[in-house]
């Protein structure tokens, strides 16, 4: 028998996961560009919040720097999904964190941190963009040395989840510094 041999089974495995992850990965790529990212696809309602609860740092998912800032957090105004607000810092360089309020609970819900080594001659939208009556947050990001990419996510009520990332420039493709 030809795929008798452990050897050989182990082999013949291994192509049909490449091969199936190949297929997986340019189906994924494809769809990914067939959804939308305009803000007015996930659009919210806006309601007027007649009373803002105060900011309830938990003890999980948010690290020290972030815990130390959030005791400053409560006059925030709701700026994302009708009844959040975005509150980032920063390192003072490059690096960016980020977490949502939500101002009806004073709950905090983890965000997420990227980098924004940009090159110098780079003109285009940078950090987190957002509004209030969407649920879409785009985050503009980029690691020394690695291109330049817009990310794309929406808020489900709990947590982020990935649109799609889309490739914005390449690192040094305008001959730019950092």
């Amino acid at each position: 028998m030809l795929f008798s041999q452990p050897a050989t089974r182990w082999s013949l495995l291994c192509c049909v996961a490449a091969l199936l992850a190949c297929s997986f990965r340019e189906t994924t790529a494809k769809e990914s560009h067939a959804v939308p990212t305009q803000f007015e696809s996930y659009a919210v309602p806006l309601r007027k919040i007649t009373k803002f609860a105060p900011t309830k740092i938990q003890s999980e998912g948010v690290n020290w720097k972030m815990e130390g800032y959030l005791h400053f957090s409560d006059g925030g105004p709701p700026d994302f999904a009708n009844k959040y607000t975005v509150f980032s810092i920063g390192c003072g360089i490059s690096c960016v964190e980020f977490c949502l309020i939500d101002r009806t609970t004073g709950i905090v819900h983890p965000g997420m941190s990227f980098n924004q080594h940009f090159l110098a001659d780079y003109e285009g939208p940078t950090g987190l963009i957002y509004r209030r009556d969407s649920r879409l947050l785009i985050v503009y990001h980029a690691a020394l040395g690695e291109p330049i990419f817009a990310d794309y996510y929406v808020w489900d009520g709990a947590k982020f989840i990935l649109l799609r990332q889309d490739k914005i420039q390449e690192w040094g493709s305008q001959g730019g510094e950092f």
